[in-house]
């Protein structure tokens, strides 16, 4: 065919064919490399959002950290973090109990308790059952008592009950007195191994 075509015009047809396959390469070789590049804009972009949404992640991580933190040493600061449970708890008792003018009140405790996993490393929510028995003059002076030992014990302490019984007497100020008898737990936090508490 090309033998058909005048000598004259066979240099520039030629030129054009050879020029037309260049360009039709060089397009395909930019549509290739533009591809190449949307599939690593595109990974990029998911490396992007990944490491946003981790960061976000680490971030809620942190701040929630912070609000432990912050916690645990509001723990440290009212004593409920300590390794001599027993010696801090009867102290507070005999404090708060004398505070509230209760001469009478004899309790019971059990020997603290793991409530929580124990490692080296880790603190362990410990807990005593305690059994108050006493005599208030009315039952304000019972919740006052109670609003105490949640506020102001060495300890978080949860009232499981109490049962209230009023006295007999012939006399008009002791007819207003309450037997009490209150179980509760007392949940102390004993530091972790050679933690200063």
């Amino acid at each position: 065919m090309i033998s058909r075509i005048p000598l004259p015009l066979r240099l520039p047809l030629l030129f054009a064919l050879i020029t037309a396959l260049a360009g039709g390469a060089l397009v395909a070789a930019t549509q290739a490399e533009h591809r190449q590049l949307d599939h690593a804009l595109a990974d990029a972009q998911a490396v992007h959002d990944n490491a946003t949404l981790r960061l976000a992640q680490l971030e809620a991580s942190a701040a929630q950290l912070r609000g432990f933190a912050t916690r645990y040493r509001a723990l440290v600061e009212r004593g409920v973090v300590a390794a001599d449970h027993e010696a801090l708890r009867d102290a507070a008792l005999h404090r708060i109990l004398a505070e509230h003018g209760i001469a009478d009140g004899d309790y019971t405790a059990s020997t603290p308790r793991p409530l929580s996993p124990q490692g080296a490393n880790l603190p362990v929510l410990m807990a005593s059952t305690i059994k108050l028995h006493a005599t208030v003059r009315h039952e304000q002076a019972l919740l006052d008592l109670l609003d105490t030992l949640r506020h102001e014990a060495s300890a978080a302490v949860s009232v499981r009950g109490c049962a209230v019984e009023r006295l007999p007497s012939t006399e008009v100020a002791a007819a207003m007195a309450l037997q009490i008898r209150c179980e509760f737990a007392w949940l102390n936090i004993r530091p972790p191994a050679g933690e200063a508490s």
